[in-house]
């Protein structure tokens, strides 16, 4: 018992994480369904006191091979199981779904990390611990309820679920660790109760469809929640639209397209709908629209000319590599008429657009008015500082633009709904 102790102790005083130790390990066993477990005595994660009166039975590996699993809620000898272990599923890439019964209380550190497979997880509302990257780089995540009993949402737990839709955080949890949705490409909305208190560094980085943030509390609530935004790694959180004082709604409205890759809660489903329906673009097919592919010049030139009403030009396009049959040809020759575009010779209509280019090219259809400085430390731009005084676009910090960045068709039609709707 001494040398448990100590070695807790030591391990917390150099920081690290106490290895779980294990008391008995049971012979693996088969459930009802057929489905291979290891079940282990363990010290309660929940308490971490190294003491056998409050060992409890937990999954640590599984052997089997079904895709679709519910986890046993007792050992073979009818002892109530009560955790899933570190590591425990971890890499399981056939995994698809998992059903955890209301017998279980925690879920280890690392438990589904590298689970590329597994889509859903039906977690009870006895679950009041996850741990660090519990659910780590399961790129196939498209949804999870989280228990009510929870605490906090741990560092890294759904680091990289890429296809993470929407997430509700139950009320009562106090803090949203660092790491805890970064790299959530496909987040469009996230419910945020009042209880939390604060959000760590990085917990939103790269969730660039991020629309919509539903906080339960106040607006003078949401300003004491204390945010770190260092290096811009929360800029994602912080430009979405904030709902004060409710939930999100229940059945979102539809996106106005029948467009399969147009989600309803996208940033751009509204901007894709309502381009479609003013005729400004249509989608790559019938059914999709690509919005995450690269936009060309070509296309953004088209797209404003479009948007302005498609006036007849008063002649040819003045670059030789613009045929005159080309669907961009009359765009492009407005564009050079009325100084929006001032390429010599060639125009490069395959050249993808980026970001400062396509803030330039709809500040000059606008006049080239004055605005107040941005003040970017990587660009100087009258054309930057009108986009975003606009709210045509933000930067993708606070202190940088990024000029060069290449825009998406889903980023560009959102600019032109900004600019004109």
């Amino acid at each position: 018992m001494k040398k448990r102790l100590f070695a807790a102790a030591l391990a917390l005083c150099l920081g690290l994480t106490a290895p779980v130790l294990a008391d008995t390990v049971d012979s693996v066993w088969n459930d009802d369904f057929g489905v291979l477990f290891t079940v282990t005595s363990n010290f309660h994660p929940d308490w971490g006191l190294y003491d056998d009166q409050y060992s409890i039975q937990t999954i640590t590996g599984y052997s089997g091979t079904d895709t679709d699993i519910v986890l046993p809620s007792a050992d073979a000898d009818g002892v109530a199981i009560q955790a899933i272990n570190d590591r425990a599923f971890q890499n399981k890439t056939n995994l698809t779904s998992v059903v955890i019964p209301d017998s279980f209380s925690s879920i280890g550190q690392n438990a589904f990390e590298g689970c590329t497979s597994l889509a859903s997880v039906t977690m009870p509302d006895t679950i009041r611990k996850i741990g660090y990257a519990a659910f780590s780089n399961c790129s196939s995540l498209t949804g999870i309820t989280l228990s009510a009993a929870l605490e906090d949402i741990p560092q890294s737990a759904f680091f990289c679920c890429s296809k993470l839709a929407s997430v509700v955080i139950p009320d009562g949890v106090t803090s949203i660790g660092n790491s805890a949705f970064w790299g959530c490409s496909g987040l469009t909305a996230v419910t945020i109760p009042a209880s939390v208190t604060s959000i760590e560094y990085g917990a939103f980085m790269q969730c660039s469809a991020l629309a919509d943030v539903y906080y339960a509390g106040t607006a003078e609530q949401w300003a004491a929640v204390s945010i770190n935004n260092d290096q811009g790694y929360n800029d994602a959180l912080l430009n979405a639209g904030i709902h004060f004082g409710g939930q999100a709604p229940a059945d979102p409205e539809p996106s106005g397209t029948a467009f399969a890759d147009v989600a309803a809660g996208a940033y751009y489903a509204e901007p894709v709908a309502w381009a479609v329906g003013q005729k400004i673009t249509s989608g790559t097919s019938d059914t999709a629209f690509s919005p995450e592919e690269t936009c060309t010049k070509a296309q953004i030139i088209t797209f404003l000319w479009r948007a302005a009403g498609s006036p007849e030009p008063q002649g040819a396009a003045p670059f030789t590599d613009v045929a005159a049959g080309a669907y961009y040809a009359k765009a492009t020759a407005w564009a050079a008429e009325n100084g929006i575009v001032t390429d010599e010779g060639v125009f490069s209509p395959d050249a993808p657009c980026t970001r400062l280019m396509a803030v330039e090219y709809m500040w000059k259809h606008a006049g080239s008015p004055d605005a107040a400085q941005a003040g970017f430390a990587d660009v100087d731009s009258d054309a930057v500082d009108w986009a975003l005084e606009q709210n045509v676009t933000t930067g993708t910090s606070d202190t940088a633009f990024s000029p060069d960045g290449i825009c998406t068709r889903g980023q560009i039609v959102t600019f032109l709904w900004r600019a004109f709707a």
